[in-house]
């Protein structure tokens, strides 16, 4: 049946025996190997949303200056015009009592 007879068959089995160990010892040197590749993948994510984050952080920051100079600009025009508009009144009260 074997070509090397019993002795022949006995190597066989040995040799597929010793496959069989040597298979499961690479698993457990490969999984965690997986593991720590999956972990760098999470980290990746996690820095790429960080990226993220900030950018948009920044962008709204800038909108946020924007408005805020928009702000100040318009309260600036409306005392100017308050101003003008006291000087309007003040100018027309005058006129009313030299009319008088």
């Amino acid at each position: 049946m074997y070509p090397f007879g019993a002795q022949g068959a006995i190597f066989r089995e040995k040799t597929v025996q010793g496959d069989k160990q040597h298979f499961y010892v690479n698993c457990r040197q490969v999984k965690p190997l997986l593991e720590v590749t999956k972990q760098e993948e999470k980290l990746t994510q996690k820095e790429d949303e960080l990226k993220q984050i900030r950018e948009k952080l920044e962008s709204q920051l800038r909108s946020k200056d924007e408005y805020e100079k928009r702000l100040q600009d318009a309260l600036e025009d409306k005392a100017a015009l308050a101003e003008q508009l006291q000087a309007e009144v003040e100018l027309c009260a005058e006129a009313e009592e030299m009319r008088a």
